[in-house]
């Protein structure tokens, strides 16, 4: 591959191995053969938090000695992992919270390595849910110029809007601006 059509892609995913998933997997496949294409790959991601036991999350905390990122290589993918908090899954609320802190922690940490020049964008593809993470890659579309394709996997908080689990009205309407908002983005980098 000549250099000129290699690309520097970005993969935001709040999963990503060693997590257990659809989503991990899947972003990590589809990283080992960009990879395998000639792409240089970056994954922006939190803490293994998602089906594996808190004893994983607390030894990659443990591994951050002061920082905030941790930077990880897997096969030729660089793994950047940003440090979140562990939340209870069962506590609802605070995983409703914690959807907004991972979106802005991803930006901020990714933002810092911009500014310092360490990584450079192309593009960016973007897991859903959670649905925030538009926004991150949103941020970085903004700082960097790079388009980004939103791939959405799950309507959350749609779905649980539908099923009436979410019944709060500013919840309500603002997971519906989100969603008006992220339709706007996708098409107008399509057309880039």
């Amino acid at each position: 591959m000549s250099p000129k059509s290699r690309l520097s892609i970005l993969l935001i995913n709040n999963y990503f191995p060693p997590e257990i998933g659809a989503a991990s997997h899947l972003y990590y496949y589809l990283a080992k053969q960009l990879v395998a294409r000639g792409h240089e790959v970056t994954v922006l991601t939190g803490l293994p938090m998602y089906n594996v036991a808190k004893q994983l999350y607390q030894s990659y905390s443990d591994r951050f000695k002061g920082g905030s990122v941790l930077e990880e290589n897997h096969e030729g993918i660089r793994v950047l992992r940003v440090k979140l908090p562990y939340v209870d899954r069962r506590n609802v609320i605070r995983r409703g919270f914690e959807h907004f802190e991972i979106a802005w922690k991803l930006y901020r940490n990714f933002a810092k390595l911009l500014d310092r020049g360490s990584y450079h964008v192309d593009v960016s593809l973007v897991y859903s849910p959670p649905l925030t993470l538009y926004w991150t890659a949103e941020k970085v579309r903004q700082k960097t110029g790079a388009p980004y394709v939103l791939n959405v996997q799950d309507l959350f908080p749609q779905a649980a809007i539908d099923l009436g689990i979410m019944r709060s009205p500013l919840l309500s309407s603002s997971a519906a601006s989100k969603k008006r908002h992220t339709n706007l983005p996708m098409k107008n980098n399509l057309k880039e």
